[in-house]
Formats: C-alpha cells, sequence, structure tokens
C-alpha cells in the first residue's frame, strides 16, 4: 500500500523520542482481541536503548499532515543484518501505508549503508505481522539455522514472556545493496515467490548425498560420478567455493520458504572456467520434484536476473546432455541460442548422447523478459 498524502517519513529527532512509548502502547492495545491480549500490559523499549540506537541513526519516525509524530520503527544489528527491533503505527493512523512505508525507508538506509538483510521477530499467524512482512517480501528463517544473534533475540523473547513457538525470525534479502559485489554477496540468498536460493549449510549434506544417489539422477552422470564419494566431495567443494574471495562460483541450495530446511535441489552460477562477463548456469532439481509446478523455471529466472542485474554478467551460458530434455527444453523457455552440439564423454557416446552447449546474452534476456 502506498503512503497516503499528508503522511510523511524522516529521521527522528531527539525531542520525538520520548513520544515513542505512547505510540508503543497505543499500538499494544490491538492485541486486545488476540491470544496475547497481555502485550496490552507489557512494559515499552526503555528509553536510554531508544536514545543509543537515535545515536546510531537507526530510528525513523512518520509524521502527519500537522508534523506530529504518528509511528516510528526502531532497528539495531544482529549478526550482520540490520534488525528491525520495533515498529508501531497509532491504530488511528492505521491502513494508510504508514507500516509500509517505515519498512521501507529502513531498507533503503540499510542498502545505503551496505547491509544485505533486513531482519525482525513476529508473531506467525496475526494479521499485521507475519503475513504482513511476507507481503514486503520477507520469508521465514527456520528456527535451527538461527545464528548466536538471533538465538539471543529468542532468550530476550522468553524472558518478556513471549511464546517463542508462535514466533517466527523473518529476512528480507537486498540483493541490490551497495557494494554488494564486492563485499555481501558472501552468504548469498536470493528469493523467488516460492524458494530460497542460499549457501549449503552442513545440515544440507544428508538430503544432497540422498538425492545424488538416486538412479533417475545417476542416469545424467558418468560412471566415475556415480559415487557416494564423488557426491560427498561435490558437497565439500561447494562449502569452499562460498568462502572463496574473490568469489567466483555461486553453488546454491534450492529450500522452499514454507519448509527452509527440505532440499529439493542446487543450482548456481560458475565462473571459474569463463571468460570475464560470463558464467555457466546449471539447475538440478531432486527426481521426486522433476515435472512440478514449474519450479525450474522459477529458479532459472530468478538466477538469470542475479547474474545479469547484480553480478553485471554480459552473457550466462551451459551445458546439457542431449537426452535430458527437460533441462533443453528449460533452455529453450528461457530464449538460449544453441552454439554447439558436440560429442560428450565415452559415457555419453555409448549411449548415442551428445552434448548440447547454449548461450543467452544479457539483451536477449531483458527482450524476453519485457514482451
Amino acid at each position: 500500500m502506498a503512503l497516503e498524502s499528508g503522511y510523511h517519513i524522516r529521521s527522528a529527532r531527539a525531542e520525538e523520542l520520548p513520544l515513542l512509548s505512547h505510540i508503543e502502547c497505543s499500538a499494544a492495545r490491538l492485541f486486545l482481541d488476540t491470544p496475547y491480549a497481555f502485550l496490552v500490559d507489557a512494559d515499552p523499549l526503555p528509553l536510554d536503548f531508544v536514545q543509543q540506537q537515535f545515536q546510531a541513526g537507526q530510528v525513523w519516525v512518520a509524521l502527519d499532515r500537522h508534523e506530529a509524530v504518528v509511528g516510528y520503527t526502531i532497528a539495531r544489528e544482529v549478526d550482520g543484518t540490520l534488525y528491525l527491533q520495533q515498529i508501531d503505527v497509532a491504530p488511528e493512523h492505521g491502513r494508510r501505508g504508514i507500516g509500509s512505508a517505515l519498512v521501507g525507508t529502513v531498507c533503503t538506509w540499510a542498502k545505503q549503508q551496505g547491509y544485505r538483510i533486513v531482519s525482525l521477530s513476529t508473531f506467525r499467524d496475526i494479521p499485521w505481522n507475519a503475513p504482513f512482512y511476507s507481503k514486503l517480501g520477507f520469508y521465514p528463517v527456520d528456527e535451527a539455522l538461527l545464528t548466536t544473534g538471533f538465538q539471543q533475540v529468542r532468550r530476550e523473547e522468553l524472558k518478556a514472556g513471549l511464546p517463542i513457538s508462535e514466533r517466527v525470525i523473518m529476512h528480507c534479502v537486498l540483493l541490490n545493496s551497495k557494494n554488494s559485489l564486492n563485499i555481501r554477496l558472501a552468504d548469498v540468498e536470493i528469493v523467488t515467490r516460492r524458494f530460497l536460493l542460499r549457501d549449503f549449510v552442513e545440515l544440507d549434506r544428508s538430503p544432497f548425498l540422498d538425492y545424488q544417489a538416486d538412479p533417475r539422477n545417476l542416469r545424467f552422470y558418468g560412471p566415475d560420478e556415480a559415487s557416494p564419494e564423488h557426491a560427498t566431495r561435490l558437497f565439500e567443494t561447494f562449502q569452499r567455493w562460498a568462502a572463496d574471495r574473490p568469489r567466483l562460483n555461486y553453488q546454491l541450495a534450492i529450500v522452499q520458504r514454507q519448509e527452509p530446511d527440505t532440499l529439493i535441489g542446487c543450482c548456481g552460477l560458475r565462473g571459474m572456467e569463463c571468460e570475464a562477463g560470463e558464467m555457466e548456469l546449471g539447475i538440478e532439481l531432486a527426481p521426486t520434484y522433476w515435472g512440478r509446478y514449474a519450479y525450474a523455471i522459477e529458479v532459472g529466472r530468478a538466477l538469470l536476473d542475479f547474474g545479469f542485474r547484480e553480478l553485471g554478467l554480459e552473457v550466462i551460458s551451459g551445458s546439457t546432455v542431449s537426452a535430458n530434455a527437460r533441462s533443453n527444453r528449460l533452455a529453450e523457455w528461457f530464449g538460449a541460442e544453441v552454439v554447439a552440439i558436440r560429442p560428450g564423454s565415452s559415457w555419453m557416446s555409448a549411449r548415442g548422447w551428445n552434448e548440447v552447449h547454449w548461450r543467452i546474452a544479457k539483451e536477449m534476456w531483458e527482450r524476453r523478459m519485457a514482451r
């Protein structure tokens, strides 16, 4: 929702800080008709904390046409993310786009400061909590993957009496961050409508090895690649690539946003054997997910956008086995042109298969997306 005319957002001023607790208490009354009515009596944020974040430039206010403060947000850093500690709007000024505008202002500031992620903790099912943030591009983070800082957030919430089972940590990835190409493309996360493409973590090892061993998957690999040892080496290689500086390869796990611990495949852009300005794209879904609701199209589109817009590539290329009809149809859908069909390795030739090489230039992709 766009910010209604007459309202605007700016950085807070020192004299406005004492007003924020009144808005916080007023907004808490919205919980009266929910299972969390006890929040109406909760203490507001301590003024010394608000002043501390003000000194860091991390407090913003929403004002009406009379320059009265009607909403605000306070942020702080947690584990390298900009964490939305508090966001409140006076109920009588609700549904005017103020909350969305406050979040947007914080995200813009975060980009300018070089942050890659804006984070928050909220109630899972309250309409103006997680469902609202989901519409703004936030996605839930698996509790099992919470880092030290967010574990501390959970402890603080528990101490405050919040029901942790009803809470969710959410992230919003700012892929266009200032200096993202130089600094913050480690620990990559790309968000699509249904998926999160992220660097591999140790919890992915077992499901990765499982689907690699599926006979349907092995059909498209040579005998030297059809072993648990090879799959283990691949997984560990992907983890090493994530730590490389400068980073030349982005091999990412594909997980579902609603089930972020469920690995459904891997994908990536590899540049180590390519000319400058070019990377090779690859997508591999676990066989269980083959033919599922255009999964590969959604993932591939996100990777192409990432490569052309974030990495500044001019060309993205790829290759596939001629017998892999799904991969060939995918390349065709992207508008890629076949540049060569060559005999593959001996095991391919023995089956009468070739290696198909394709490419798509940035301008070709942009024309296709403009249709």
